[in-house]
């Protein structure tokens, strides 16, 4: 019975005590892979559409990025820091094609659920913001300076000029 004991209390120490050396540290600190895959859908015929017509689009994707997290011990070993935000890694082999160079032509996210401006052709016009916006499919991942948000910006200086499905997410898109 000690046997079992001594036997039982040190496997369970080893195994399931969050020591920097133990299985289930080394199970967080390494964990398997994940991975996100982002697919768009690009509005072929915004033109048509913006006469009335159907919209036409084509799915692209995927465009693959894994995460990781660095993961330190703290003064004796005896707190653990894991830096978030996580960093996201492109996956060149997981996906279509190189996300800096591929555009899509999207919704104007910022302009469609902006509370600021009147969805009419007279302001979008005036403001010189269309419906549509053509940029890199990095750009609408990670975030780009957006001409609508940053006239915002100038009269309420709380609103961020940049708009990116994923901005501020991550520490690093790579």
């Amino acid at each position: 019975k000690v046997f079992n004991f001594l036997y039982t209390t040190v496997y369970v120490h080893k195994t399931f005590m969050f020591l920097e050396r133990g299985q289930v540290f080394e199970s967080w600190k390494n964990p398997p892979p994940s991975y996100l895959e982002y697919y768009f859908f690009n509005v072929t015929n915004p033109e048509v559409f913006m006469a009335g017509g159907k919209a036409s689009v084509k799915q692209i994707g995927p465009y693959t990025y894994s995460s990781r997290e660095n993961v330190t011990f703290l003064e004796n070993g005896t707190k653990v820091y894991a830096l978030n935000p996580k960093t996201f890694v492109f996956v060149p082999e997981k996906s279509v094609g190189d996300p800096q160079v591929d555009i899509v032509r999207t919704v104007n996210i910022p302009l469609v659920v902006s509370e600021w401006i009147a969805m009419t052709r007279s302001r979008e016009v005036m403001l010189d913001i269309k419906l549509f916006m053509t940029r890199t499919v990095h750009e609408v991942l990670w975030g780009f300076k957006d001409p609508l948000l940053t006239k915002l910006h100038s009269t309420k200086p709380e609103v961020d000029e940049y708009f990116g499905l994923m901005w501020k997410v991550s520490s690093a898109a790579i």
